[in-house]
């Protein structure tokens, strides 16, 4: 684990009761070697014991290395990524060679409508996250692309400026941020200035959905808010962004047409764990916002009878680590039923911050599953709370074919431990269990 010391601490305890736990391998030292019959070793004492030849096992490699790896094959693990278990327990996505340098690959198709280059990312989510597993750590690296890493959301402003990034992977939850940062900045100016903005914004979102549509002033009048106000904004992000890409979560429309009346083209996509992890996305050429775009190149969708989506390709998952009744559940007829709803002309996962009733099955957060297997989950539970966007929602579901919303609270802003900091933002997709 790399999440930092206060994280690491909080996880030593937890995994000392874990059945079947032996050792913890900690990126930073904990200071602490054994504990409860646990193992803690740091990530330095590990490197040195394995080139002493102190951890040989019957799994360790060969001395030979190339060889070694000349013997992987594309079917052959790579990793083990965890779902968010916002659909039910969390999940170990069991993830080969092949399926990740298939999405790597898509995903360059995909992008190089933008002309690449010498690319540079902007790292910001952590690597443990699927999204930025792939796009952001195997994507940039497939393509020799560089790639820095934001200090932090505090930071982030002057990270874009210093890493001066062509390609920037996140979730909506950043450009939200960023959105609400620029129209604070904005409100500051004088009258005028705002004027020119908005200004901005209509042309800019109206020549994105109707090109042809200007008459020749107005056309005169948005090439010089490109000068005025969007090389301004370019400069923020460091000058040479080619394109925000979006995945994670939906993307709301306003914030997608705000940066797109900016100048700053927004990709919005959607994926899976399980699909290691892209499945679709706006290509640059043809950028409907609004939409998650068509599958990547070599991934096939198609929509159920009841609206599920429906997934299969070389990007696949293998299966779910010790789950073998699990994986058999995720698929049908060889297509992988992710939970999310969608149609053919925009693959577009459910809203967020809702639990609501649909002809047979529950919904929650875009994810699927019937009234049984949502009270097996939540057997010991009274209370179901989520963020909504300006609080939480309150579901009794005792009774989980008669689910109950009993109320709301709103707290003030700044107010809590997890409150959002102004009642206007919507939150991440997050689920508390009372």
């Amino acid at each position: 684990m790399g999440s930092g010391t206060g994280r690491a601490e909080k996880i030593v305890p937890a995994a000392q009761n874990a059945a079947g736990c032996q050792m913890v391998i900690a990126i930073e030292s904990l200071r602490r070697e054994q504990e409860s019959g646990l193992k803690v070793l740091d990530w330095g004492r590990v490197m040195a014991e394995g080139a002493a030849g102190e951890t040989a096992r019957s799994h360790a490699p060969p001395a030979d290395v190339a060889g070694w790896i000349a013997a992987l094959g594309r079917r052959d693990t790579a990793c083990i990524i965890y779902t968010s278990g916002t659909g039910g327990a969390p999940k170990g996505v069991m993830l080969s060679h092949g399926a990740m340098l298939a999405n790597c690959y898509s995903a360059y198709r995909l992008l190089y409508g933008l002309g690449l280059g010498r690319e540079r990312f902007l790292s910001f989510l952590p690597l443990s996250h699927s999204y930025e597993h792939t796009a952001g750590q195997f994507l940039p690296l497939s393509i020799g692309a560089e790639i820095y890493y934001a200090e932090g959301v505090e930071t982030l402003g002057a990270d874009m400026i210093a890493a001066r990034p062509t390609i920037i992977t996140a979730v909506p939850r950043l450009y939200e941020v960023l959105r609400r940062r620029i129209l604070a900045g904005v409100e500051r100016q004088s009258p005028s200035r705002r004027r020119l903005f908005e200004r901005t914004l209509e042309l800019g979102l109206r020549a994105h959905e109707n090109p042809g549509g200007f008459t020749f002033g107005e056309r005169l009048t948005n090439a010089a808010l490109g000068a005025l106000v969007r090389r301004k904004v370019a400069a923020r992000f460091g000058g040479r962004l080619k394109a925000f890409v979006s995945g994670g979560a939906p993307l709301s429309y306003d914030v997608a047409a705000f940066f797109t009346a900016l100048g700053v083209r927004v990709l919005q996509g959607y994926g899976q764990t399980e699909a290691a992890p892209v499945v679709s996305c706006n290509p640059p050429a043809d950028n409907r916002l609004g939409t998650v775009g068509p599958p990547l190149e070599g991934v096939e969708v198609r929509i159920a009878e009841d609206g599920e989506i429906l997934v299969r390709g070389p990007s696949g998952f293998k299966s779910y680590w010790n789950l073998p009744a699990e994986t058999d559940k995720a698929f049908t007829d060889g297509w992988f039923k992710p939970g999310d709803i969608g149609n053919l002309d925009a693959i577009q996962p459910l809203s967020h911050y809702t639990v609501s009733e649909t002809d047979s099955p529950w919904s929650h957060q875009g994810h699927r599953f019937g009234a049984h297997q949502f009270r097996e989950e939540m057997d010991d539970t009274l209370t179901y709370v989520t963020w909504f966007a300006a609080g939480l929602r309150i579901i009794d579901i005792k009774d989980p074919a008669n689910p109950e919303e009993v109320g709301y609270f709103i707290p003030e802003p700044g107010r809590g431990k997890n409150a959002p900091q102004t009642n206007d933002v919507e939150m991440d997709s997050r689920g508390l269990l009372y």
